[in-house]
């Protein structure tokens, strides 16, 4: 196979990827908000693929509805990184 072959291989492998990946904005905000019955803001988020899937989100924040008193609790989160493989580490 040519290197052009491996090129389109991987795109396309990639675009179907994508859509479907787990460690997305878009799935990940909704099950956190159905979790903890909240809204979820983030302020910067990137995905990772290689060498270790998974995701790094930023700026976190979970607001609370207001409880009888008025009050309203906000979590916040300064960084949160997800993987779904465990990083390999040098014995000391």
């Amino acid at each position: 196979m040519t290197l052009g072959g491996v090129i389109v291989l991987l795109s396309i492998g990639a675009a179907f990827v994508a859509p479907h990946w787990p460690y997305s904005e878009q799935v990940l905000v909704p099950a956190i908000q159905e979790a903890f019955k909240t809204k979820v803001t983030i302020q910067s988020f990137h995905r990772h693929y290689f060498p270790h899937p998974g995701c790094d989100a930023e700026g976190v924040s979970l607001t609370f509805p207001q409880n009888a008193q008025g009050e309203r609790t906000v979590v916040a989160v300064q960084r949160s990184a997800s993987r779904t493989l465990p990083r390999s580490r040098s014995a000391p």
